[in-house]
C-alpha cells in the first residue's frame, strides 16, 4: 500500500493525455496477459483429453498382460500414434498439392496469368487501421480507437473464387496439419506419464484404470 502512495505525486502530475495513454496500456497489457491465459489453459485442456484416448486403447492390452512392461508401453503407444499420425498428414499433403496444382493450372494454363494475380486477390482483403498515438516518456503509444484507412475488397469473380477456395483448402490443412501434431505430443507425454504407473503393484484393492494413478 504504501508503495502506491509513492506512485500518487508522480501520477498528479500527468497531462490527461499521458494518464489516458497509461490506462489505455494498463488495459491492453491485463487484456493480453488474460487471453493468453485463457488460451493456455484451454489447449492445456484439450491436450489432456486427447492424451487420454491412450488410456482407452491401452487400458486391456495392460489388464491382460499383452504389453508386459513400460517400456513395451511406450514403444506401442508411438507405433500406433506414429502411424495414425502418417496416415492424417499424408491426406492433408495430398489435399494440399491438389489445391496447389489446380491453382497453377488455372492461372497458368487457363487464364494465361501468372502467379501474382492471386496473391494481389488475397492482398486485397486485408484490413488497414490507423492508431492514434500519443507521445508518454518518449514512447508513442495507442491513445485512442483505430479508424479505418481501408477496407476489404472480395474479387466475386471467378479468379477470385478460385483463389479463395485454394486458400481455404490450405488455411484447412495448416489448422488440421497442428491438431494432430499436438495429438501425436498429447498422446506420447501421456504415454510417459503413465507407463510405469500401469505396472505398479499396490496390496490394496485391485483396480484397472490409467489415469496417472493406475493399481492393477
Amino acid at each position: 500500500m504504501n508503495n502506491f502512495f509513492l506512485w500518487v505525486p508522480f501520477l498528479v502530475k500527468l497531462s490527461e493525455s499521458e494518464r489516458r495513454a497509461l490506462i489505455i496500456l494498463a488495459v491492453v497489457v491485463a487484456f493480453v496477459f488474460v487471453l493468453i491465459g485463457l488460451l493456455v489453459r484451454l489447449l492445456t485442456n484439450w491436450m489432456d483429453r486427447q492424451g487420454r484416448m491412450v488410456d482407452t486403447y491401452m487400458s486391456d492390452l495392460v489388464a491382460h498382460q499383452v504389453i508386459p512392461n513400460p517400456l513395451a508401453f511406450h514403444r506401442y503407444v508411438f507405433r500406433r500414434e506414429s502411424k495414425t499420425l502418417y496416415l492424417g498428414l499424408r491426406w492433408l499433403m495430398r489435399v494440399v498439392l491438389l489445391a496447389f496444382a489446380g491453382l497453377l493450372l488455372y492461372f497458368y494454363g487457363l487464364r494465361g496469368l501468372d502467379f501474382h494475380t492471386p496473391l494481389t486477390i488475397l492482398g486485397d482483403l486485408r484490413l488497414e487501421l490507423a492508431w492514434p498515438t500519443e507521445t508518454f516518456f518518449g514512447i508513442q503509444l495507442i491513445a485512442d480507437g483505430p479508424t479505418i484507412t481501408r477496407e476489404p475488397v472480395v474479387h466475386l469473380t471467378i479468379d477470385g473464387y478460385v483463389t479463395y477456395l485454394a486458400f481455404v483448402a490450405a488455411v484447412w490443412c495448416l489448422v488440421n496439419w497442428m491438431r494432430q501434431t499436438l495429438i501425436f505430443i498429447a498422446r506420447l507425454n501421456r504415454s510417459r506419464k503413465v507407463a510405469v504407473s500401469a505396472f505398479q503393484k499396490d496390496l490394496g484393492p485391485s483396480k484397472t484404470s490409467l489415469d496417472g494413478e493406475v493399481k492393477l
